[in-house]
């Protein structure tokens, strides 16, 4: 009666099921009734079988090489040479350091492989619920914000939109931290909070906001990457999203209503100077960028993994409730 369990199991919001026994008969049979459950279990399998290997560190990361991760990576390679870095990526074309090894998400048997039988996971969203932890590993939950929270999330977010499949995930993902790293008191209470968790926190500061004390060689990178007039000034716009209220929790982009005119004419009257404007929507709405009409002073960044090094190369920002505007005081 697999097929009745599992569907009410959907109903009450779990989605993530698995029937061992006809899965391993199809298995026997050559058969595949359930392409990817059959696949995701013959990986999971597969890999759990395999030792986990103590000096290997998974980065599992919502932007790419970005974020604490790419800080705490930086020193690890820096600190250790006998390590085994991997770095889960959406996209294999960005430029690693040497040391750190790419596989891709959508690469199902390496990144299952490379989960399951790594020493250390270290997240900044959440593991995925087809993933489980195993005895003798560990996972460090590194947030993806600085040392200041302004926006709802996890189980608070989950709880107040009363949205079952993500409180679900929520307790999931919380069962299987066993560190968190904040970066202030305030953050500390905040990720208890959203996490729900318990366990020890290392309020240990705010890895990412490192990239703000190398403005001048971000400045080169960023003015590189999109071909900019060095001896333009920049202005960062960089707001965060909305979602829409009521039943589903759908990110959306924020109402661009500033008046690009009359910003770059204020920012030449006031500070002198010639300026662009870089448009820095939030990653996960970041493709909407493109449908908006932009004057030709106005850059799209929107597609830049690292919002740490654009702060750092721009002269001024301007943001809404995002935590972002607590970093240019660094600068």
């Amino acid at each position: 009666h697999f097929e009745e369990i599992a569907k009410q199991l959907k109903e009450r919001g779990i989605y993530n099921c698995f029937a061992v026994l006809p899965m391993e008969a199809n298995e026997r049979k050559g058969k595949t009734v359930y392409e990817r459950e059959d696949r995701f279990f013959h990986y999971l399998k597969e890999s759990c079988s395999q030792p986990i290997n103590k000096k290997k560190i998974v980065f599992f990361t919502m932007c790419d090489y970005a974020g604490h991760g790419k800080e705490i990576a930086k020193q690890l390679l820096r600190i250790r040479n006998d390590l085994d870095i991997v770095w889960i990526v959406k996209d294999l074309r960005i430029n690693m350091p040497d040391g750190i090894r790419l596989v891709a998400e959508r690469n199902s048997r390496k990144f299952i492989y490379d989960m399951e039988t790594a020493g250390m996971w270290i997240c900044d969203t959440g593991i995925p619920m087809f993933m489980k932890k195993r005895d003798g590993q560990t996972y460090i939950q590194i947030k993806h914000w600085p040392s200041v929270t302004l926006k709802s999330f996890g189980f608070d977010l989950a709880k107040f939109r009363q949205e079952k499949s993500l409180i679900k995930f929520c307790e999931y993902d919380s069962k299987m931290i066993d560190y968190i790293i904040t970066g202030s008191e305030f953050d500390t209470r905040t990720c208890r909070s959203g996490f729900a968790f318990e366990g020890e926190v290392f309020q240990a500061g705010s890895p990412r906001s490192d990239a703000l004390f190398h403005a001048s060689e971000h400045r080169m990178t960023i003015s590189q990457y999109y071909h900019l007039d060095r001896t333009k000034k920049l202005l960062l716009y960089a707001p965060t999203f909305r979602s829409k209220t009521g039943g589903k929790y759908i990110p959306q982009a924020s109402h661009i209503d500033l008046d690009f005119n009359k910003v770059k004419e204020a920012l030449e009257r006031k500070f002198g100077g010639s300026w662009l404007i870089l448009l820095r929507l939030h990653p996960v709405v970041a493709s909407e960028s493109r449908k908006l009409d932009k004057p030709e002073y106005v850059v799209d960044v929107s597609d830049y993994y690292d919002s740490e090094e654009l702060v750092a190369a721009s002269d001024i920002m301007i943001t809404d409730y995002s935590s972002i505007m607590f970093e240019p005081a660094f600068v």
